[in-house]
Formats: C-alpha cells, structure tokens, sequence
C-alpha cells in the first residue's frame, strides 16, 4: 500500500506544509492514479495506448497514486496487418521505419519506382 508524504513547502490542497505529510482523510497528492486527494479506483485508465498495434493502455491499480510501468504486446506478435512483428511496444514495419527516417514523400517516391 501506498505512504502517503509530502514535498517540503508543498502548498497543494491534499498536504501539510508544517508537517510535510497528507492532511487528515488524504490518500494521495500527486500521481496518474490520484485524484482529488484520492487513489483512484483499479481499472481507470492512467495512460492510453498509443496508436501502434503493440501498445496496450495501462490502468490504477487502486492502491498506488501512480500509474504502472508501461505495458504492450508481447516481442514477436504480428502487427501492421500482417507486415510487421511487435518490438518493445512499437510496430517496426518497413513502411514506418522508412517514413521515420525520410519523411512520407521518399517512401511514396520509391513504391512509384518499384
């Protein structure tokens, strides 16, 4: 479970400033996971997914005021409809690791080529 302290000369609505602790009926002061002095309940989302396949949102707990390490597929799974394989939450297909480095224009230039 989460202890709950305070920053020195923090002046935020859920702390002590004199005793560097949470005020009376305060479980958090500050995090993803905490809202209005509260832990928020376990499920809500703390951090979306971003918009590659391999990305999975990440939820409280509902006992810590932070959000959890970030979470995605698993290394290997397939993603990018077929033309790319999961690596460390990204989705490294040929198309995106060439639109990376050129920008959209080249990789355009080089399908018209082939």
């Amino acid at each position: 479970d989460y202890v709950g302290w305070c920053q020195t000369g923090s002046s935020d609505q859920c702390c002590d400033a004199a005793t560097c602790k949470l005020k009376p009926g305060a479980q958090c002061a500050e995090g993803e996971c905490c809202s209005n002095c509260k832990i928020k309940a376990a499920g809500e989302v703390c951090r979306e997914r971003n918009d590659d396949d391999c990305d999975l949102e990440d939820v409280c707990d509902g006992k810590s005021p932070w959000c959890p390490s970030d979470r995605f597929q698993a290394n290997g799974a397939p993603c990018g409809k077929g033309e790319g394989y999961c690596y460390n939450g990204t989705c490294p297909t040929m198309q995106r690791q060439c639109t990376s480095l050129w920008g959209d224009s080249k990789f355009l230039l080089y399908n018209l080529r082939t």
